[in-house]
């Protein structure tokens, strides 16, 4: 079956409604044709003959054996590691290199023809699937869990996948981009929308990816989430000079929230700084107001206050806050909307005039980068694939050119982007004041959480550092030529 936009020159961002309409039609030629593939190969796999599925179908990639017990973390299901038959198919054809980040459409392939296809899939335990859907459910705030709801996820436009294959430029060990698109409908039968998403097939001897090691919490309030962040926070602070130095002992705000000494449980009050002599810790807070009503300071409750918070009126951004202050060792943090007076228009201005001391000189600022709201939190629960990349192993293929034998790690190297750059929160243009001034900041995401500093970028998947390869550069506002955030000096 021939391509017909094979050596066309088409690019992803410039293809025509008419040219997606025939390359639809060539997609459902080549997904029937896949459809005789798998129909054979549940055909040979029923007989049992094993000599003549290692004669047909032996070339496809065989996925790593895991440790007894080791299994996918889902919520309350778990599912083995393995590539579904449309992944599989992948590692066994012989694909064109297209040498482009941007392919043209005539070297992409078929992959899932609709949303509910691909979750199926993710849902099976398939790891590239569950990259996929974790990807387009972050780039469209929707849910990732188990459960799929038609009627929520009519939002994401999605009509179809299709992939291609690229190699990373100047590398001598084998990279590879999986380069994905999808297409949607957003007006209509109207082809108007096309997204683009990478994977990347990294070597496992690859000496730049150094991955965090041992256990994968099933939530990002584990004990490893802020063992990580009290690292991070520790070496910022004994070796970055840039961070550092943007920082004065003397300096503290007109009010803080005292959340009590670390292994103590009492309530939280206002503080009062005026008459404090010594300096004071604190970390701040970067997080979304929302149309919701918030529990706030004002005139009337700022003397009760200074005797107790009401924990129970406080959003959970606002608790989990808390909680993450108490984990590292932080008794103080300022808050806005309880250490600003809303409905005093003067101590408004006057704080508002403060905001740049506010957040350059707490010793860290805590953002709920994946929350929605107030009342999502922190914390979330997440999947072992967000932490622990899936190592799988491509034997010789007398079929394929493409691949080269070996043991191959799956990774996302948008992960920054997608959840830190393109999060809701830091879409807001006073959140942007606050990350660029802010010495450290916590990113708390959906499913691992992220550091950012003056002098580095990190993640629990990649604890000593975001790699240095080109398919890991991300974009973000300001961003300078290595791909970190710039700050002013």
């Amino acid at each position: 079956m021939s391509n017909p936009f094979r050596g066309s020159d088409v690019a992803v961002d410039n293809i025509s409604s008419e040219d997606l309409e025939a390359f639809d039609v060539f997609m459902k030629e080549k997904m029937e044709k896949l459809q005789e593939t798998f129909a054979e190969m549940d055909a040979i796999a029923a007989t049992g003959d094993e000599a003549l599925w290692e004669e047909r179908f032996g070339y496809m990639s065989k996925p790593h054996a895991l440790p007894d017990g080791d299994t996918l973390l889902t919520t309350g299901v778990e599912l083995p590691y393995s590539f579904c038959q449309l992944c599989s198919k992948i590692f066994a054809e012989d694909i064109q290199n297209s040498n482009s980040w941007i392919p043209a459409i005539s070297d992409r392939y078929p992959h899932h023809d609709c949303l509910e296809n691909l979750h199926s899939a993710a849902s099976s335990g398939c790891p590239l699937c569950r990259l996929l859907w974790m990807n387009i459910a972050n780039n469209f705030s929707f849910t990732s869990g188990q459960s799929f709801d038609k009627q929520s996820s009519s939002k994401i436009p999605f009509q179809y996948l299709t992939y291609s294959i690229s190699k990373e430029k100047n590398n001598p060990l084998q990279t590879y981009l999986l380069n994905f698109v999808y297409t949607g409908n957003d007006a209509g039968n109207n082809y108007d929308k096309v997204r683009k998403l990478q994977l990347c097939i990294i070597p496992k001897s690859d000496p730049q990816y150094v991955l965090h090691g041992g256990p994968v919490a099933p939530n990002t309030a584990s004990d490893s989430t802020f063992a990580f962040a009290a690292a991070c926070i520790q070496t910022c602070e004994q070796m970055h000079s840039k961070c550092s130095k943007a920082s004065s002992n003397t300096w503290k705000p007109t009010r803080l929230i005292d959340i009590g000494p670390a292994g103590e449980r009492v309530e939280p009050k206002l503080l009062l700084t005026l008459n404090i002599a010594d300096p004071i810790s604190y970390a701040s807070l970067s997080h979304r107001w929302g149309s919701a009503k918030m529990f706030q300071l004002t005139s009337k409750n700022l003397e009760c206050l200074q005797l107790e918070i009401p924990l129970q009126e406080l959003s959970k951004v606002f608790q989990d806050a808390f909680v993450a202050c108490k984990k590292l060792g932080m008794r103080y943090i300022w808050i806005d909307s309880l250490c600003i007076i809303q409905d005093d228009s003067q101590d408004w201005g006057k704080e508002a005039a403060r905001m740049k001391d506010v957040y350059s000189h707490a010793k860290f600022n805590i953002s709920a980068t994946g929350a929605m709201t107030g009342d999502d939190g922190l914390f979330f629960d997440r999947e072992a694939i967000a932490l622990e990349p899936f190592v799988f192993d491509l034997s010789q293929s007398e079929r394929s050119t493409t691949w080269k034998p070996g043991s191959y790690r799956l990774l996302d190297p948008s992960m920054w982007s997608s959840n830190v750059s393109r999060a809701a929160l830091n879409q807001r243009g006073w959140v942007l004041q606050e990350r660029v001034l802010a010495r450290r900041i916590l990113h708390f995401c959906g499913e691992q959480l992220f550091f950012e500093c003056h002098e580095l970028d990190a993640c629990e998947m990649f604890a000593k550092g975001l790699p240095t390869s080109r398919i890991f550069r991300y974009r973000d506002l300001g961003a300078s030529s290595n791909g970190h955030f710039k700050r002013p000096d």
